[in-house]
Order: C-alpha cells, then sequence, then structure tokens
C-alpha cells in the first residue's frame, strides 16, 4: 500500500500562545518550537494547556492559526513540559517554511514475532484488507518494564492495527501496549510493531483488545466509515 508521510523540521521558532486554562481563564504564553511539518507542531512547556483535545491559537511572525492538542509529555520523561499539536487549519502555513515535499512510502508490514497472539482467527493474508481510516487522537505508548509512557499521535486505524506518529519510533516486533484516545473514545490495545517509516512513524498490528476495547474500535471505525 503507497502512503504519503510529510517530513518535520527541527527547529526553534518563538510562538505566542492563546488558550484558556483549567479554570476557564484566559492565558498568553510565549515558546519556541522544537520540531515543525504542515500539519503539526511540537512545542516546549505549556503547563497551563488543559489536556488532550484542547484548541489553542499559535502566533508566529504575526501569523495566527487554531492547533488541537493531542499529546502531553509525562511528567519525569524526556517529553516533560512538551507537548504535540495538530494544526487545525493544515493549509494556512504560518511558520515561513518551505517544507520538504512528502514522502512516497510503501508499506510492507514484516510478520509478527512468532509467540504473538492474533487478534482473531482470520487467516493472515486478509489482514491486510481491512479498511485503513484516516483520524486525530493520541496516544500513550507502553514498552515493558518501562516507568512511563511515550506519547504519540494517532493517524491511522483498522481492526488490525494503527499508524502512530512518534518522535522515537521503537524496532520491529518490539511489543507495546497502546491506550489510544480519539475525541471521546478511547481504546487499550496490545500489540507488536510492525514496520518503520523513514519519516519518523510507526506501524503496530493489535494482538489483544479486550471485549470492550472492541466494541469501542468498532463503533469508532463505524463513525469514521460514515
Amino acid at each position: 500500500m503507497v502512503r504519503w508521510r510529510e517530513q518535520r523540521l527541527a527547529t526553534e521558532l518563538p510562538v505566542r500562545v492563546r488558550g484558556h486554562d483549567s479554570d476557564g481563564n484566559s492565558f498568553l504564553l510565549e515558546t519556541h518550537t522544537l520540531n515543525v511539518s504542515r500539519r503539526g507542531v511540537r512545542l516546549e512547556c505549556l503547563s497551563a494547556v488543559r489536556g488532550e483535545g484542547d484548541t489553542v491559537e499559535l502566533e508566529h511572525a504575526r501569523q495566527k492559526a487554531r492547533f488541537q492538542v493531542v499529546w502531553l509529555g509525562p511528567p519525569g520523561t524526556a517529553f516533560d513540559n512538551q507537548v504535540g499539536l495538530l494544526s487545525l487549519e493544515p493549509t494556512n502555513n504560518i511558520w515561513g517554511l518551505a517544507f520538504p515535499p512528502p514522502q512516497r512510502i510503501t508499506d510492507e508490514p514484516a510478520a509478527p514475532p512468532p509467540q504473538a497472539v492474533l487478534l482473531s482467527d482470520r487467516r493472515a493474508d486478509t489482514r491486510r484488507t481491512r479498511p485503513r481510516y484516516r483520524c486525530m487522537g493520541g496516544v500513550d505508548i507502553w514498552q515493558a518494564g518501562a516507568a512511563s509512557p511515550q506519547p504519540g499521535t494517532l493517524a491511522e486505524i483498522s481492526m488490525g492495527g494503527c499508524y502512530l506518529e512518534t518522535n522515537w519510533a521503537l524496532p520491529v516486533h518490539t511489543r507495546v501496549e497502546l491506550h489510544m484516545r480519539i475525541g471521546d473514545v478511547e481504546v487499550r490495545a496490545a500489540g507488536v510493531v510492525a514496520y518503520l517509516d523513514p519519516s519518523g512513524g510507526m506501524g503496530v498490528r493489535f494482538h489483544e483488545l479486550s471485549p470492550e476495547d472492541l466494541r469501542s474500535l468498532q463503533g469508532l471505525l463505524n463513525r469514521l466509515a460514515s
């Protein structure tokens, strides 16, 4: 399957952030970017942000655009005091940068390790026919033995797995636990990293979901399909 991924540029640009805190009071913060792309940005130090799904306005060089919070860095990790935002106006380039053209990525997912338990008893060659849907959400990525999760952005999802954008992609065959949040829907799944792409993302194949999470996932996919 051919897909397109946009590259991120590691750069520090001054930016003003306007929004409302947990008490409903408006705030104006000055900070800087850590990396930017056409669709999103990672910022340093946004303690006033209420949480995922919150909407803020960013201003750079007198250019403004609205963004949505998709993840907050867990305290005590390399992402502490960082926030990932997704643009609500992707055609509005406020950064004044010429972004590289999207990269053409051909996915050939690697086979799961032999001990992986598949989600269903369907034949493995049917799993690639499951429709994928673009989505926007946050995800906590737990590795075995980790004291805290790694944040990521959920970009695509299906019944068989998902595609995550993250700054530290994990090796293929790494087992992970995912806590995904898409709007008002939460889904937890165990899976394995199936493939990487050079733009900084990874595909995860699900191999275990609870009956409740299966129902939540199916309901989400029905909504995305409609």
